[in-house]
């Protein structure tokens, strides 16, 4: 597609004012059967792998501000805002998936695009995977007065790569793309998307997502290969100790945190963090996050998710106990349910933000004016967003001891023996 006929294909993008802001069908059953091991096959290419459905690529909803005009002395006051239009969204996703379809053709990959909408479930012969991106963040900069105006725009784009057998996400990136070219800003919004297209095509761990060997068991294929564990009816409690720890072996104290957290997600819902603390993949999250008729998936820190099932809600201390489907034993935090003190700094594990790739993390100090317990609450100051179930753990050796918890939207520190407690759980040497 020629510069020229991308440009004429988009006549109205934005508005802009000077002062004031403008089903995926399921494999054949065959599939299903246990198959004969494959022979070994020589270096991993994008030839090597099945054809890739590309699904959609979303960008942000009409009326969002994606940007401004700028001038004046070193073109730093901004005269308008750039408003993406419904009509400039709608021609922008056609060709948003155009560019991505391009990009991986370019590296080789056999691509499928969305096709004419149908009422009709066909099926996907030969396709394993699916992938859809969402336009996370956009950002264009107009500069000058008269022409040649310069434009420039950034685009960054969250991939997931979802295994039809399977049913879930199975790997998750996020890349960018940017440009700067002359009066176009169709243009450059259509370069910037297809630079981080350009940039996925490229990305090693993306072609070795798309190698992975086809599951060959029912209980991965259904997400019903939880492990065996015997949970207590009533208010029995639930013992855990040593044995079902599987901390990681790294010295770094944030590192042998984030080994043990996972991001729970769900339709609707914000991302929230999960605190592993046994190999089978019990965890202590948020209650919000385990409301009930929610089908809940965990997403590893390699982008692969796995089913969870709700154990126990309590609305009164806000807390959820869940269990995750690990294919392995669950790598997990080292805890302690003794050891949050007053006036203590603590490490904390924060959720994903909007926009931002990776866990952020921050320090805190428990305590406060008084110091004091308050049913095992204790104050907690943080110079972070918290959103409620995030570790908190010695800085020292990376130790958990203590969840955030919210009450009224003041976050507080619950030290994890309580959160045991509350949830039905007893920690034995």
């Amino acid at each position: 597609m020629s510069c020229k006929a991308v440009a004429g294909a988009l006549a109205l993008f934005a508005s802009m004012a000077c002062g004031r802001p403008g089903a995926i069908a399921p494999v054949p059953s065959a599939s299903l059967a246990p198959q004969p091991a494959q022979a070994p096959r020589g270096p991993l290419s994008p030839r090597h792998v099945g054809a890739i459905q590309l699904l959609s690529v979303e960008l942000p909803d009409p009326g969002t501000v994606i940007g401004g005009q700028y001038a004046g002395r070193q073109f730093a006051t901004q005269r308008g805002s750039i408003r993406l239009t419904e009509g400039s969204r709608r021609r922008l996703s056609t060709l948003s998936v155009a560019v991505a379809e391009s990009a991986l053709a370019g590296a080789g990959f056999r691509v499928r695009g969305p096709g004419v909408p149908s009422s009709d479930a066909q099926p996907l012969q030969g396709v394993r995977f699916a992938l859809s991106g969402r336009v996370s963040e956009l950002e264009v900069r107009a500069v000058g007065d008269v022409a040649p105006i310069q434009i420039e725009a950034r685009a960054e784009i969250a991939w997931e790569l979802i295994d039809i057998v399977a049913g879930a996400a199975v790997w998750g990136a996020r890349t960018r793309g940017h440009v700067s070219l002359s009066d176009s800003l169709e243009l450059a919004v259509v370069r910037a998307l297809g630079g981080a297209a350009r940039s996925l095509a490229a990305d090693t761990s993306f072609l070795m997502a798309l190698g992975r060997e086809r599951p060959r068991d029912l209980d991965y294929l259904m997400g019903s290969g939880l492990p065996e564990r015997r949970i207590p009816a009533g208010e029995e409690p639930l013992a855990i100790g040593e044995q079902d720890r599987n901390p990681s072996p790294d010295t770094v104290p944030l590192a042998r945190v984030r080994s043990g957290v996972v991001t729970l997600h769900a339709e609707r819902q914000n991302d929230v963090i999960a605190i592993v603390i046994t190999a089978d993949g019990l965890a202590i999250t948020t209650s919000d996050a385990a409301r009930p008729g929610r089908r809940l998936f965990a997403r590893f820190e390699s982008g692969v998710e796995r089913p969870v099932r709700v154990i126990r809600r309590l609305r009164r201390s806000r807390l959820a106990l869940v269990q995750v489907s690990c294919p392995d034993p669950c790598a997990t935090v080292d805890w302690s349910a003794d050891g949050l003190r007053g006036g203590a700094s603590v490490l904390i594990v924060g959720t994903p933000s909007p926009g931002v790739a990776g866990i952020s993390y921050g320090y805190g100090e428990v305590g406060g004016r008084w110091g004091l317990f308050n049913r095992g609450l204790r104050t907690l100051e943080a110079g972070m967003v918290l959103l409620g179930g995030e570790p908190l753990a010695h800085p020292g050796d990376g130790r958990v001891v203590g969840v955030v918890v919210m009450r009224s939207n003041v976050a507080a520190a619950l030290p994890l023996s309580e959160a045991f407690r509350s949830l039905g759980l007893r920690a034995v040497n």
